[in-house]
C-alpha cells in the first residue's frame, strides 16, 4: 500500500522494481493485473468512449525512457529495438471486448 501514496508514477516504478516481496510470477500476474485495472478504468462511459474512438488504430505506449515491456521505447539507444508493448495491446483487447458488449 505505501506505493499508491506515491503521486510520482516514475518515482512509484523505481521503488516497485525494487520491492522484495514480489511473487516469482509477478511477470505474468503483471499482465492480469493491468488487465483488470483497465477494465476498471474503461467501464467509466466517458473513457470508454475515448478508447472506442479510436478505431482499428494501432496503440501503441510509446516512451522514451526504455520501457519496452509495457510500450516501445523511441529514444536512440532503442531505435533497434523492438518493444513489446503490453499496455498497448491490452488497450486494444479492452478496446475490443468494448466493441463486442456495445
Amino acid at each position: 500500500m505505501k506505493y499508491t501514496l506515491i503521486k510520482n508514477p516514475v518515482r512509484a516504478k523505481q521503488m516497485g522494481k525494487k520491492e522484495p516481496n514480489l511473487p516469482t510470477n509477478w511477470g505474468e500476474l503483471s499482465l492480469e493485473v493491468m488487465l483488470g485495472v483497465l477494465r476498471a478504468k474503461f467501464a467509466i462511459p466517458e473513457l470508454a468512449e475515448k478508447l472506442l474512438a479510436t478505431g482499428d488504430a494501432e496503440l501503441v505506449e510509446g516512451n522514451t525512457h526504455h520501457d519496452n515491456l509495457w510500450g516501445n521505447c523511441t529514444c536512440p539507444k532503442c531505435v533497434n529495438k523492438v518493444g513489446q508493448n503490453r499496455l498497448g495491446k491490452l488497450l486494444m483487447q479492452v478496446r475490443k471486448e468494448l466493441r463486442e458488449h456495445v
